[in-house]
């Protein structure tokens, strides 16, 4: 795992919830996945997730701060206790081809997609935990 999870600040407050990783090694934070899931015990989560964040393209230097603060929900993710945060190191990945139908639809999704990227929150340094 190049990446620490440092751990989710301000649990459950509106507008300053943020999850905060550090980069063990230099990379890329488009290889960076996040789940929001639940405790199952503790020691397992559960496997389905309740929303996922793929990171967009950005360059990151090892001791390099990755902040995650909402991803443009009304409210916290991490508001329930039971709820937990789930950081993959994706260095390879596949997806089912698209099939003849779909074309309009993926070019429709990539569109939006684009636009959706375009708006999420970008790097910022850490607030102190304790602020």
């Amino acid at each position: 795992m190049r990446v620490q999870l440092i751990g989710i600040a301000d649990r459950g407050l509106p507008g300053k919830e943020r999850l905060h990783l550090r980069a063990l090694a230099n990379l890329n934070v488009a290889q960076l996945l996040t789940l929001t899931s639940r405790y199952g015990s503790f020691t397992t989560v559960t496997s389905g997730a309740l929303f996922a964040f793929w990171f967009p393209a950005k360059d990151v230097k090892a001791g390099d701060n990755i902040i995650l603060y909402h991803w443009g929900f009304p409210k916290p993710l991490w508001q329930d206790p039971l709820t937990c945060a789930v950081v993959f190191d994706v260095l390879d990945w596949q997806t089912t081809p698209a099939n003849s139908a779909t074309p309009a639809l993926a070019q429709s999704s990539l569109s939006s997609l684009s636009s959706i990227l375009a708006g999420l929150p970008t790097l910022q340094p850490p607030k102190p935990l304790g602020s």
